[in-house]
């Protein structure tokens, strides 16, 4: 949210901004803003000053890699609104202009103008009995201004061991628009880790878009029983896919062709358990005993799209007075997927899935349907 100060300030600004219309950009101007308003009394602005000094404002040169527009490209308005929707979506970021200037040498000065979200991460939960302190968690959304997002959460369990949780996320991997994300939880009975890098689908202006993942857990899957407790199987999967999509098209109406090889292991117990307070029994009951055979299965799949969408700048949706783009159109995604004998696979089976979006509205109302499905 910009402050008192700083709306002043870019209002003042975009009253002088123009329309893009194939001007040459001769200049870059980043502006990056702190999230806290310093106004109020004075113990109030003391704290804010405060608060600025553990902060860090988003490095400049991140906002800058966002942009859709270099220095010595021609400025158009698609380019303009896409740069500063682009930094809009960006988690670490409250609000974000993107401003076109006339300049003394003929063409365009940009100005890219941010505010930061309030970036320190802290929670948890208490309790009136012991313990008292039930849940902690704390992190940074924005470490060091860098755009990487890194917490680290503890949950208390009652038998067992304690739930962990740290997640690592870098918004711009290696200076590119990639990203890393990682997430790892010690439960009190098992485990999960996933780690995913990707070059998200940003804008129409994109020619490519990737996404690379990997993933292990154990833990126990329980089956519910009247009068009885439930009973439990153990699994294990690791789980893995790497794919891309090409564009076809022009911005605003096109489509995507590409395609991605998955992988899947699973492995079920044989033999059922009872867990009781901090107990691991055996179940006796026959019912779950070699019931499900493990998963092998390795997967090639046609990824195939049809996007035509617009955004609409709104405002008081989401956000009590920030800016924001809600997408409008129709958008149609799908996958065709045929199990192959390699890796040591036996899955021959065909997977097929499909998501459907379609949104229309304006800047006073808005509504969207979206439908999934999958079959085998």
């Amino acid at each position: 949210m910009l402050s008192a100060q700083e709306a002043d300030t870019a209002a003042a600004t975009l009253a002088g901004a123009i329309r893009c219309s194939g001007e040459i950009v001769n200049s870059i101007q980043v502006q990056s803003n702190p999230s806290f308003e310093l106004s109020g009394p004075a113990i109030f602005r003391k704290a804010i000053l405060t608060a600025r000094k553990l902060h860090s404002t988003t490095n400049p040169a991140i906002i800058r890699r966002y942009l859709a527009l270099a220095v010595g490209d021609r400025c158009t308005e698609l380019r303009r609104t896409e740069s500063e929707r682009i930094l809009r979506a960006q988690p670490f970021l409250a609000e974000a202009f993107v401003s076109a200037y006339h300049d003394t040498a003929g063409g365009v000065r940009i100005v890219a103008t941010t505010v930061d979200e309030i970036s320190l991460i802290i929670g948890g939960a208490v309790a009136s009995k012991d313990p008292k302190l039930r849940s902690l968690k704390f992190g940074e959304a924005n470490l060091m201004g860098e755009a990487i997002y890194a917490a680290v959460e503890w949950r208390n369990k009652k038998f067992f061991r304690d739930e962990v949780t740290a997640r690592l996320v870098d918004y711009q991997l290696l200076g590119r628009p990639y990203q890393l994300s990682a997430i790892a939880t010690r439960r009190n009975i098992g485990h999960t880790w996933q780690i995913e890098a990707s070059h998200p689908f940003f804008t129409d202006l994109q020619r490519f878009s990737w996404r690379t993942t990997a993933g292990d857990e154990i833990q126990y899957r329980y089956f519910t029983r009247r009068n009885e407790l439930p009973a439990a199987l153990l699994v294990k999967r690791k789980f893995g896919d790497i794919g891309g999509v090409v564009r076809v098209g022009p911005p605003g109406k096109l489509f995507f062709v590409g395609g991605s090889l998955s992988r899947e292991r699973e492995k079920t117990s044989d033999h059922p358990v009872v867990i009781r307070d901090s107990l691991i029994l055996p179940d006796t009951t026959t019912a779950l005993f070699n019931r499900y055979s493990g998963l092998r299965s390795t997967r090639l799949n046609a990824l195939l799209g049809y996007r035509r969408v617009r955004f609409l700048s709104a405002t008081g949706f989401e956000t009590l007075d920030g800016a924001q783009d809600v997408r409008t159109g129709i958008q149609v995604g799908g996958l065709i997927g045929r199990g192959i004998s390699v890796f040591n696979s036996d899955d021959r089976d065909y997977f097929m899935s499909a998501d459907i979006f379609a949104g229309t509205g304006s800047p006073e109302a808005y509504g969207a349907l979206t439908v999934n499905g999958e079959a085998r």
